[in-house]
């Protein structure tokens, strides 16, 4: 199946159309792989299976990836890509999309792509029945965004802990080790439902895709009896910039604060047997009640921030300020 041609673009001295790709097609697929790397260099952390496992394997919906085709050359120019998924609001079922990446060809600098891409892609999103789109650009992306009618909301702080922290953790006995089976739509469910004013749906199928990320290797432990129900997935790596083994506390979910305070003071526990240089997580600051938790156990806030930025597509729906549950998850895509 061919990309779908949305529309011709009026852009000064080019000769463009906006076009909805369909990136099972092969071809398709290389032309958008190659202007990423055109865009941004070669990296080591990405390649095409992991192109593949972001925008094919997805389970929820169909990707949107937008792009501009440059008519006389046949080639792309920009792209804007939108993942959606479900996303619950104050109780409601509404339908968002993950600003996953954007980039423009660098011989076409100066014209604006960015921002007419950003506008296009967006205006379609809103046809299609997306509700409001999220992101957490870079520097650089961050004016381009603004200009196209982003918002900054928030931000995303990371709060690490020391493994050579002099305080001599125990294992949890009741944590299940692997524990990935059984995250069922039902348990995931009951773990946020109740909790947040604003979390990204979890399902099972979703789970799994997640985990199944290429070139990444997750663990999943969790308890589950009478008095705790929950789950942790963590990452363990490399970093190549520091040579430090860090481990990332990447999602989790939990009953109550107790299970909560378990599930990290097992992390803790592991990164401490394992020796791990580093344990750190995402965490948004306006939990305050998970935050308090955190700084009891050791960890601090780091200089690392992320900012949150929201484009509502509805102007009747507002989101609310506090009670969120965003992690790693929700945006380690690239």
């Amino acid at each position: 199946m061919e990309s779908y041609k949305i529309k011709d673009v009026e852009i000064p001295g080019l000769n463009t159309s906006v076009i909805l790709l369909n990136l099972k097609d092969e071809e398709t697929l290389n032309q958008y792989f190659d202007l990423f790397e055109t865009c941004f260099g070669k990296r080591a952390n990405i390649d095409k299976p992991l192109f593949q496992w972001l925008n094919i394997d997805y389970p929820h919906y169909g990707n949107l990836n937008f792009a501009f085709l440059d008519n006389d050359t046949n080639q792309l120019i920009a792209a804007y890509g939108l993942q959606p998924g479900d996303a619950f609001v104050e109780g409601s079922l509404i339908k968002y999309a993950l600003c996953t990446n954007v980039m423009s060809h660098p011989s076409y600098g100066g014209k604006g792509l960015f921002r007419f891409i950003g506008r296009e892609a967006l205006q379609y999103a809103k046809v299609l029945g997306i509700n409001f789109c999220f992101g957490l650009p870079n520097d650089k992306a961050m004016n381009g965004h603004l200009k196209v009618g982003w918002k900054k909301f928030n931000e995303m702080n990371f709060y690490q802990w020391d493994s050579t922290n002099e305080v001599q953790l125990k294992a949890v006995d009741h944590i299940i080790p692997d524990f990935s089976d059984k995250l069922t739509d039902a348990f995931l469910f009951s773990l946020f439902a109740d909790k947040y004013k604003f979390y990204f749906s979890r399902t099972s199928s979703w789970m799994r895709w997640r985990m199944s990320k290429p070139q990444s290797k997750y663990y999943c432990f969790g308890v589950n009896n009478s008095a705790e129900r929950g789950f942790v997935v963590i990452k363990k790596f490399n970093d190549p910039l520091t040579n430090k083994n860090k481990l990332h506390i990447v999602d989790f979910g939990y009953n109550d604060l107790n299970c909560f305070l378990t599930l990290i003071k097992h992390c803790c526990w592991i990164a401490q047997q394992e020796q791990f240089d580093l344990l750190n997580m995402w965490h948004y600051s306006f939990n305050s009640s998970e935050t308090e938790l955190l700084l009891s156990l050791g960890f601090k806030l780091t200089e690392q921030k992320n900012p949150v930025i929201i484009h509502n597509l509805d102007k009747n729906m507002e989101i609310p300020a506090d009670k969120w549950h965003i992690t790693l998850f929700d945006n380690d895509v690239y």
